[in-house]
């Protein structure tokens, strides 16, 4: 059944690997165990103690205490696992990289102020309006909404966890989970009768203890403006980026057995650490291997969605 709401990161699979998309988003499958560690683990331990940081239910000035409080229960839970085949050593390894970059955050966020004049609104929030292809909804998770307390103006933050500060502005200016979750809150404001988001904070944290020979900067932020005709060309965007995901959904659920020419691989050096299927996929091309017997044994279907949840905004009308 073809898809009836696309996010950010489904279109960029879709972009990035066709076959990574067909396992995941038309087959819906997922590792039944996922590992402790590694680059995708680190952010989201960094992004869930930063939810604890900015609870809009009570004051940021004890942001810190949560947010470590919080990495310390992710931490002991994991531990509580390790039988299942975590690495104690590796889970206390990173643990100490997330609670030194929370630490060092907090105290970058007090001397830099860089909070000051801004009201939160609501961490994690969860969005979905329609797209340009009717039957077809985009869904997203804002990092943080906040207000600025001089002009009443409502933006978003985002947080990255990076290598370093200065290889992600290469492509800022091109983002396009920007674009899309501007225009989805452009979208919003309209079907409320509000005024147009018009600011967005990208802001970096960098994978690193700041011990006495690393070099600083470690934080930064940087604001990026989205005119309308940005917007409007990513609408464009988004009606040939859907239109073709769906076709590819028809075609290949119509012959699966056409997987190599319709699902094909893009294989690149980052599949080890970015791919969920990175050890079944090569079996697909050789045919003394058998991939449905591995997908049966270390994968299960679910909800490619469900790390969303059901507090969805919804309705607004279309952009013009």
């Amino acid at each position: 059944m073809p898809s009836d709401v696309a996010s950010n990161s489904q279109l960029r699979t879709f972009k990035r690997c066709r076959r990574k998309y067909w396992l995941a988003f038309v087959r819906r499958l997922h590792p039944i165990r996922f590992p402790f560690t590694g680059p995708r683990q680190l952010g989201t331990r960094v992004h869930g103690a930063l939810q604890a940081y900015y609870d809009v239910t009570t004051d940021w000035a004890h942001g810190r205490d949560r947010a470590i409080a919080y990495l310390e229960s992710l931490r002991d839970q994991e531990l509580a696992k390790v039988e299942e085949g975590g690495d104690l050593g590796a889970i206390l390894k990173e643990h100490d990289l997330a609670v030194a970059m929370v630490e060092g955050y907090a105290a970058w966020a007090v001397e830099e102020g860089v909070d000051v004049g801004l009201t939160p609104v609501a961490a994690e929030q969860l969005v979905r309006t329609p797209s340009p292809v009717p039957g077809v909804d985009l869904m997203g998770k804002l990092d943080l909404v906040v207000r600025k307390e001089s002009d009443g103006a409502e933006g978003f933050i985002d947080y990255k966890t990076v290598g370093d500060l200065q290889s992600p502005l290469k492509h800022l200016g091109m983002d396009e989970q920007f674009r899309m979750y501007a225009l989805m809150q452009r979208l919003i404001a309209a079907s409320l009768g509000q005024s147009p988001v018009r600011f967005h904070i990208y802001r970096m944290l960098k994978k690193s203890k700041r011990t006495a020979r690393a070099k600083p900067p470690f934080f930064a932020d940087y604001e990026v403006y989205i005119s309308d005709p940005e917007l409007r060309a990513m609408w464009d965007r988004l009606f040939g980026e859907l239109t073709d995901l769906l076709d590819f959904e028809r075609r290949i659920e119509a012959h699966p057995e056409r997987h190599r020419s319709i699902a094909y691989p893009t294989p690149t050096r980052d599949c080890s650490w970015e791919c969920d299927f990175y050890m079944v996929c090569p079996m697909f091309d050789d045919d003394r291997a058998d991939p449905e017997h591995v997908l049966v044994m270390n994968y299960e279907e679910g909800d490619p969605h469900a790390h969303y949840g059901d507090q969805l905004t919804s309705d607004p009308e279309p952009v013009e």
